[in-house]
């Protein structure tokens, strides 16, 4: 008898080999598939090249798309996926490629990384139908802060421009319930010791003149957050997204605020 040879158990088979050599294919090409961008800021007529059909704020771009950024415009493209934003200035042309954008002509500037905070924003129809209307000038915003989602320590001090004369400051909850009030004279404030200020509660806060029934100068939001949830912005995609978040969170005027911001930068 033919001695058979002795297979060994720990080889794969045939058909086990052609379907590990399958999945490494399959991870191979995972490269080529790139993610869909979205337009967190535009100044100026950017639009899709070869066209005048513009790009506007929170458009969807697929990849294969092309863009055409002419001098003095300029547009963010944000990678939610990769947490990373892409600003391009004009004069260029830029190709979304399954790497990422590519300039045609050009040059594209340094990718900026997301805060991990601004990563979780999810981008609403609201957020989209806002996006087309032109926010009021960052001008108009009297106050400085505490604004938007802030930490312990940063909703204690107050600080306001623009109006160096006795202010009547007012802190309240966001149900209506006055927290403090003060007389000031100058363009800032800390609370006294004895305030307390809840976690996890929203508060109103903002200056008019010593007279009751003046209405408001300007008023703002704040939400006390833990540290490491309070995200931070460097530019206008992230001041958007920030927006984004305040208005999620049921805080419309502070996101009204970072809008202006987002505008200004």
């Amino acid at each position: 008898m033919i001695p058979q040879p002795q297979r060994d158990e720990g080889a794969p088979t045939g058909l086990a080999t052609l379907a590990f050599a399958a999945v490494l294919l399959l991870i191979g090409c995972t490269d080529s598939f790139a993610a869909d961008l979205l337009v967190t800021d535009v100044r100026g007529a950017v639009t899709r090249a070869g066209s005048t059909q513009p790009v506007a704020l929170f458009d969807t771009l697929k990849p294969g798309a092309r863009l055409s950024v002419p001098e003095g415009a300029r547009v963010e493209l944000l990678d939610s996926a990769a947490g990373s934003i892409q600003p391009v200035r004009g004069p260029a042309t830029i190709a979304l490629m399954p790497q990422g954008p590519k300039a045609e002509s050009g040059m594209l500037d340094p990718v900026r990384t997301v805060d991990a905070q601004l990563r979780k924003v999810k981008i609403t129809n609201q957020d989209v139908a806002l996006g087309s209307l032109r926010m009021r000038s960052a001008d108009t915003r009297l106050l400085e802060g505490p604004d938007g989602f802030v930490t312990a320590s940063e909703a204690r001090t107050y600080r306001w421009k623009g109006r160096p004369n006795l202010v009547r400051l007012e802190v309240a909850t966001q149900e209506g319930e006055v927290v403090h009030k003060a007389r000031v004279e100058g363009g800032s404030y800390t609370l006294p010791e004895s305030v307390k200020l809840e976690a996890g509660r929203t508060y109103v806060w903002g200056v008019s003149g010593v007279n009751p029934a003046d209405p408001p100068a300007d008023w703002t939001e704040f939400a006390l957050s833990e540290a490491n949830g309070v995200p931070r912005a460097s530019g206008p995609s992230e001041w958007r997204l920030v927006a984004v978040s305040l208005r999620a969170a049921g805080l419309k005027r502070a996101a009204e605020r970072a809008e202006q911001k987002a505008s200004a930068s």
